[in-house]
């Protein structure tokens, strides 16, 4: 049988802070990785939609910054995540880094590494850079993962009053239901039915 709960814990606001202050801003390694953990916490992307996102990914609508995601099992960039507005700068660094790098590459995310430098980072390189932030903020329980950022996110915007379909939106579930059992996990422990017993 299937467990219900998430095997993956969420990061508490103060962990998500203490990662997001550990890339060094005066290196382009500091500013490429800050760039990645901001899309994964504040708009809840997967490592594989991280390693699938192309400079032209980017793009704007109205008066926003957004990604184009190819999401999981999904063969196009069909979904749209928005990204922050205090964080548009975080993205910003990056592509100015990107655009001194000089790399043919379509990537929005490379390598800086000697052996591979300018190729598309690996899924496994992304989750090696984040862990790498984890351990240095001392985020060590082993189910925080790199998932668990994602995890993270859509757990945020509930707790902060988001509707079901915005939380949906975020989490970009084609089924309703998924994120419905995010709402019931996070219900369980902050709003438990044993508080309302009175003897």
């Amino acid at each position: 049988p299937k467990s219900r709960r998430h095997k993956r814990s969420a990061l508490t606001a103060a962990e998500v802070r203490a990662v997001l202050d550990r890339p060094d801003p005066g290196t382009v390694a500091g500013i490429r990785d800050l760039a990645i953990i901001v899309l994964m916490a504040y708009c809840g992307l997967r490592t594989v939609e991280v390693q699938r996102l192309d400079l032209d990914s980017l793009g704007t609508e109205g008066e926003r910054m957004v990604l184009y995601v190819q999401g999981k099992g999904h063969t196009e960039a069909d979904a749209v995540a928005v990204i922050p507005r205090d964080q548009e700068r975080v993205i910003r660094s990056w592509l100015a880094e990107r655009h001194q790098l000089g790399e043919r590459s379509s990537a929005l995310f490379v390598s800086l590494s000697p052996r591979s430098k300018g190729g598309r980072l690996s899924t496994r390189a992304i989750r090696d850079i984040v862990t790498g932030y984890f351990e240095q903020a001392g985020v060590t329980n082993g189910n925080k993962t790199t998932h668990s950022l994602r995890h993270t996110a859509i757990t945020q915007v509930i707790k902060q009053g988001a509707t079901l379909m915005q939380a949906q939106a975020l989490a970009r579930h084609e089924n309703p239901d998924t994120t419905t059992g995010y709402i019931h996990e996070i219900n369980r422990v902050e709003n438990p039915p044993e508080d309302l017993i009175k003897y």
